[in-house]
């Protein structure tokens, strides 16, 4: 498998983040992976946002986990990027993995007492949409290891490399995690050396400069989470004249 271009939260640079408009530009830029966050509402459905509230990115407040998917559907996620995107939608889960065929890197990010119903809600959509070949999950211990507990074939992703990043390998190893995403702040040719021997892979987050960009492939990575696809994109083409 070749190196994967990973669009973070789709093409986020030029489209509203973690809405199908930028799914849907990830896609025709023809980016291997796309990385999108989940949430749960308070009447249990699935929709794709980052923040624990819904400020930043719409014309509402509120935090996910309070507020009902009608509420939460009835917000623009799309105007704050420009007037082009005004009445762009927060998508549920079936609709961003509907606008993605390329592999999905699924953040779950569980409320304060939704742990177990955002975990499994989540492996049952992915189950039900055929991708357990095609999406993990990534997230905290807590996540990791409740999809193991529930569907122990879906690949998982241990986001858990601040108080120890030498060991974050192995610690991840020791979850049944393969893949790694460490920030990019201690990528390094030791951390991909390690972890490939591991039989590991490595996508940090994230790159947004050339610079950095460049320096994490001299390092060894395998792909990177990027805002900016179409640049690492040119980037790779350069390198391989």
């Amino acid at each position: 498998m070749g190196f994967q271009v990973c669009a973070h939260r789709g093409a986020s640079s030029s489209h509203p983040e973690n809405t199908v408009a930028a799914f849907a530009a990830a896609a025709a830029l023809g980016v291997e992976r796309v990385e999108f966050d989940v949430r749960r509402t308070v009447d249990g459905a699935l929709v794709i946002m980052h923040d624990p509230t819904v400020d930043r990115t719409t014309d509402g407040s509120g935090a996910v986990w309070e507020l009902t998917l009608s509420q939460i559907r009835a917000l623009d996620a799309g105007s704050h990027k420009g007037t082009q995107f005004i009445g762009e939608r927060v998508p549920t889960l079936a609709e961003a993995l509907s606008a993605c065929p390329m592999l999905c890197n699924v953040h779950v990010y569980p409320g304060p007492d939704d742990l177990e119903a955002t975990v499994d809600g989540v492996v049952e959509e992915l189950t039900h949409a055929g991708r357990l070949e095609s999406a993990f999950v990534a997230g905290d211990a807590r996540v990791v290891d409740r999809v193991a507990r529930v569907e122990p074939r879906l690949a998982r992703c241990l986001l858990d490399w601040a108080d120890d990043a030498e060991s974050y390998p192995q610690r991840s190893l020791d979850r049944g995690c393969l893949n790694l995403q460490p920030w990019r702040g201690i990528v390094s040719e030791e951390l991909c050396a390690v972890a490939h021997s591991l039989g590991q892979t490595v996508h940090p987050f994230y790159a947004d400069d050339e610079a950095e960009m460049t320096r994490q492939i001299a390092c060894g990575v395998d792909g990177i989470l990027t805002n900016q696809p179409a640049l690492l994109q040119r980037i790779l083409r350069s390198l391989e004249r």
